[in-house]
C-alpha cells in the first residue's frame, strides 16, 4: 500500500468519513449478487466501515482491516454490537489474517492505491486467505481524468496506479480466479469524471500444488542468504517473456534455458549494485561469489561510458582482449554460481528439486508447468522479484554499519543497459539511408523522423536493433506507446525485413546477436532468418498485447491499392486547413474511439484527417472508421474502411447502424461497439396521461448469415446509437 496515500487518509479521516458515507448504493449494490448467505467475508481497505455495517445489516458474518489506524478506530465504533474484528493491516502482505480463513474477500477502491511493483503480491494475498471457491468483489477506477497522468495522484495526493479492469483481470485469472461478472457504473459521490468497473471472481478449486504456488514458495519462504535465488527468477521470467525462443522443449515435459543467457541477465542486474558509491551488500555472509570478477569489469568500463559501453561493445563483438578476458572470468564465476547455488538448492529442500542443470549443453531444466507460469505471468514476477529483493538487500545491511534503504536497491535494479534514448547507431545509420519511407504509413520520409520501438520500450525495454524502425514524427506520436495491429504488422512486413537486412548489412555482429537472441539460437543462421525472426515478432506483438491488456493502434494501410488509378484516401496526420475540414476531409477514428467519442462518453482526438472521394456532400459529424471481422460481410467487407454520419436523425430501423451498449459481446472483437443492422420492436402503450410507443426489444441484426442477432432488452438509458453507416469506401 502507498505510503503518501495512508497519510492523506490519516490527516484527512474527519473529511473522507464524512464523503464515504453520504454514499448510496455503489458497490454495496452487488453484495446480495456476490455474496452467498452464510459467507464469512473480509473487507480489505474497510475505511470508516459503511460497507462493514451493510455487511452486518444484510446478515452477513464481516471483518475488515485498513492501514489507516483512524480509519479502523472509527470502524471499530459504529460495528461494535456485531462482534466484528477490525484491525490494522494492509496489502500486499496481510500479515495478520491466516491461510483460507474467509469464504470471501470485498475489496472496494483499494487496489488502485498499491504501487505497480506490488500488485502481484497483493492479489496473491488475496487468494491466500479465501477458501476454495471462494469470491471476491473489487472496484477500481474505470476512467479518471482527475488523476495527473505524471504523477499518478490525486488532488488529495493518493496514488492511482492506472491498471486497468482489463490488466486486474488478467492478473487475478492467472492465479486461479474466474471473473464471472462485471458492471461498470458511474460514482457513487457524483463525481461526473470518475466511474467505476465493478467485478465478481471466484477462486477455482486448486487441489494439489499449482506451478505459481511452487515460485511464490520459492520467493516467499524459502530461507535466503543472498540474492540469487530472486536473480534466478527475475532472469527466468525475463527470458520467458521477451527472449522466449532461447527456450528448448524436450520430450520429457521439461524446459532448458542456456546458462549463458541467465548469466548475461545477471550482469546487467548486478552491474549498478557493485557500481554504487556505498557498498551494497547481497549476502548476509561473505560476499558474493562473483563480485571480484565483477567489479574488476565494472572497473574497467568506468572511464569507458559504463553499463551502456559495455552492452553496446558486447553486442557489437568489439571488445578488447583485456576486456574479453575480464568478460570471460567473470562468466566462469557467474554460470557455476548459478547452477550450484539458486539452480541446486531452489525450494529448499533435496537438491536440484525444483531446477536440474544439465552439465552436458549447460543448461537450467525447468518443468514445463512453472515455464508457462513464467511465460503468463513474467511480468508480474518480475516487479515481485525486483520488490523482494530490494526488501532483502534492506534487511541484510541492517546487520551492518550502513543500512540501506529499499528504494535505493530498486532504483539500481530497474537500470537497463541501454536507455531509451540511446539509439544512436541505429539513427546513425538511418540518416545515411537516402531513400527512406515510413514503416508504418509508406509516406517518404524527406526531413524530420522518429525511430520508433515496434514493441514500445514502456514495454519491453529493448533497444534492439530490430525493434528500431523509422517512421514519420507525426505516426510515432500517434503511435505512442501502443502496439500495432496484426493486420497493420503483416500488411508491413516487405518494409519491415528490408529494412533489418540493411540493418544487418550495417552491424553484422550486434543485428546477429540481437536477433538470435530473440528467435532462438541457430535460427538466425538458417537461410529462411528473415521469414523467422518476421514471424516472431509478429508474435511477440500478439501476446504483448493479449497479456498486458495494450491498446492497438493502426493506420489506413498503405499497401492496399484501387485496381485502378490512385487510392482515394490518403491520411492527413497534420492539422488540415479549417477550410478543408469537412469540405474535403474528416476524422479518422477507431470503432472503439467513435463509440466513445460520440456517444459522449469521452473525449477522443481523431487518428488523422482523411481525404475521401464520395459523391455525397461532407458535413460535420461525418468520420472514417475501420469495421473489422465478416459479420457484415457482403456488403461491409473485412476490414473496409467506411464514411458515417452522426447523430442519426429520424427512425433508425433497417438502417446499419454503429451502437455502444454495455452487454454488448460483438462476435468479430468482443468488444461493446459493434456495428449492425437495427430493428426495433414495440408496442403502443396507453393510459389516461399519454399514448406513446414502448420498445419491447431491439436487435442488432448481422448481413452475414453465420452470425446470429444481438437481442436487447429495450433499456434506452444503456443503449447509444452513436453514428448511421454511409458507405464502404474504395481505397
Amino acid at each position: 500500500m502507498d505510503n503518501v496515500t495512508i497519510n492523506t487518509y490519516t490527516q484527512k479521516t474527519a473529511d473522507f468519513v464524512i464523503r464515504y458515507d453520504s454514499v448510496v448504493g455503489g458497490i454495496s449494490d452487488y453484495f446480495l449478487k456476490a455474496f452467498s448467505g452464510n459467507s464469512r467475508i473480509l473487507d480489505i481497505g474497510c475505511g470508516s466501515g459503511r460497507d462493514l455495517r451493510i455487511l452486518h445489516e444484510l446478515g452477513y458474518s464481516a471483518d475488515g482491516i485498513d492501514p489507516c489506524r483512524k480509519f479502523v478506530e472509527h470502524a471499530k465504533g459504529r460495528i461494535s454490537q456485531y462482534g466484528a474484528e477490525v484491525s490494522v493491516d494492509a496489502l500486499p502482505k496481510l500479515s495478520t489474517v491466516k491461510d483460507k480463513s474467509y469464504d470471501a474477500v470485498l475489496c472496494s477502491a483499494v487496489m488502485m492505491h498499491v504501487p505497480e511493483e506490488e500488485l502481484f503480491d497483493a492479489a496473491y494475498a488475496i487468494r491466500r486467505v479465501l477458501s476454495e471457491k471462494g469470491s471476491l468483489l473489487i472496484s477500481i477506477p474505470l476512467r479518471d481524468s482527475t488523476i495527473d497522468p505524471e504523477t499518478q495522484r490525486d488532488a488529495d495526493g493518493r496514488l492511482f496506479n492506472g491498471t486497468s479492469p482489463e490488466q486486474l483481470e488478467l492478473l487475478f485469472e492467472r492465479i486461479g480466479f474466474q471473473m464471472l461478472k462485471r458492471w461498470d457504473t458511474p460514482d457513487a459521490l457524483q463525481r461526473s469524471r470518475r466511474q467505476w468497473a465493478t467485478m465478481l471472481f471466484q477462486l477455482e478449486s486448486s487441489a494439489g500444488s499449482r506451478p505459481i504456488d511452487t515460485i511464490e514458495s520459492v520467493l516467499n519462504k524459502d530461507a535466503k542468504v543472498a540474492t540469487y535465488k530472486l536473480a534466478l527468477f527475475r532472469s527466468l521470467a525475463e527470458i520467458a517473456v521477451t527472449n522466449y525462443k532461447l527456450a528448448g522443449w524436450l520430450e520429457d515435459g521439461k524446459v532448458k534455458v542456456p546458462l549463458a543467457a541467465l548469466a548475461e541477465k545477471w550482469i546487467e542486474y548486478y552491474w549498478p549494485i557493485i557500481e554504487a558509491k556505498e557498498f551494497i551488500p547481497q549476502t548476509t555472509g561473505r560476499a558474493i561469489a562473483f563480485r571480484k570478477p565483477l567489479e574488476d569489469l565494472v572497473l574497467y568500463y568506468r572511464s569507458r561510458g559504463g553499463l551502456s559501453a559495455f552492452s553496446l561493445e558486447y553486442r557489437n563483438a568489439e571488445m578488447s582482449e583485456e576486456g574479453h578476458q575480464l568478460l570471460n572470468k567473470l562468466f566462469s564465476k557467474l554460470k557455476q554460481t548459478i547452477w550450484s547455488q539458486p539452480v541446486k538448492y531452489a525450494g529448499g529442500g533435496e537438491a536440484f528439486s525444483v531446477f536440474q542443470y544439465d552439465k552436458t549443453d549447460k543448461t537450467v531444466l525447468v518443468g514445463s508447468d512453472i515455464w508457462k507460469e513464467l511465460s503468463l505471468m513474467g511480468t508480474w514476477i518480475q516487479d515481485a522479484t525486483i520488490l523482494r529483493w530490494a526488501e532483502l538487500t534492506e534487511r541484510i545491511s541492517e546487520k551492518r554499519e550502513t543500512r540501506i534503504k529499499a528504494s535505493t536497491v530498486i532504483d539500481c535494479l530497474l537500470t537497463v543497459p541501454i536507455t531509451q534514448r540511446d539509439v544512436g547507431a541505429a539513427k546513425k545509420f538511418y540518416d545515411t539511408l537516402k531513400d527512406k519511407r515510413c514503416v508504418w504509413s509508406d509516406n517518404s520520409i524527406t526531413d524530420k523522423y522518429d525511430l520508433d520501438h515496434a514493441i514500445p520500450f514502456s514495454l519491453w525495454k529493448n533497444n534492439d536493433l530490430w525493434n528500431l524502425l523509422p517512421a514519420k514524427s507525426t505516426v510515432n506520436s500517434n503511435k505512442s506507446d501502443k502496439l500495432p495491429t496484426q493486420a497493420l504488422v503483416q500488411s508491413r512486413k516487405d518494409c519491415i525485413v528490408d529494412y533489418w537486412n540493411c540493418m544487418n548489412d550495417a552491424y553484422p555482429a550486434r543485428f546477429e546477436y540481437e536477433a538470435e537472441k530473440f528467435v532462438g539460437i541457430g535460427a538466425f543462421d538458417s537461410s529462411n532468418w528473415e521469414n523467422r525472426l518476421f514471424a516472431t515478432f509478429a508474435e511477440a506483438v500478439e501476446i504483448t498485447a493479449i497479456q498486458r491488456g495494450v491498446d492497438r493502434w493502426s493506420i489506413p494501410v498503405a499497401a492496399r491499392k484501387p485496381v485502378r488509378g490512385e487510392p482515394k484516401l490518403r491520411i492527413v496526420y497534420e492539422e488540415p486547413d479549417p477550410s478543408a475540414m469537412y469540405a474535403r476531409v474528416v476524422p479518422l477514428y477507431s470503432l472503439q474511439a467513435a463509440a466513445g467519442a460520440f456517444s459522449g462518453v469521452q473525449e477522443v482526438e481523431p487518428e488523422g484527417w482523411v481525404e475521401v472521394d464520395t459523391r455525397r456532400r461532407l458535413r460535420k459529424g461525418m468520420f472514417v472508421a475501420q469495421v473489422v471481422g465478416h459479420s457484415m460481410e457482403p456488403r461491409i467487407p473485412d476490414g473496409s474502411y467506411c464514411l458515417f454520419d452522426s447523430p442519426v436523425v429520424g427512425s433508425r430501423n433497417d438502417r446499419i447502424v454503429l451502437v455502444q451498449h454495455h452487454s454488448i459481446e460483438d462476435p468479430d472483437h468482443g468488444g461493446r461497439y459493434t456495428v449492425k443492422l437495427y430493428e426495433s420492436r414495440k408496442h403502443v402503450y396507453s393510459d389516461e396521461a399519454q399514448t406513446a410507443w414502448v420498445h419491447d426489444q431491439i436487435l442488432l441484426k448481422p448481413l452475414n448469415p453465420e452470425y446470429e442477432n444481438i437481442t436487447i432488452a429495450a433499456d434506452l438509458e444503456e443503449l447509444s446509437v452513436v453514428a448511421e453507416f454511409l458507405e464502404v469506401l474504395d481505397i
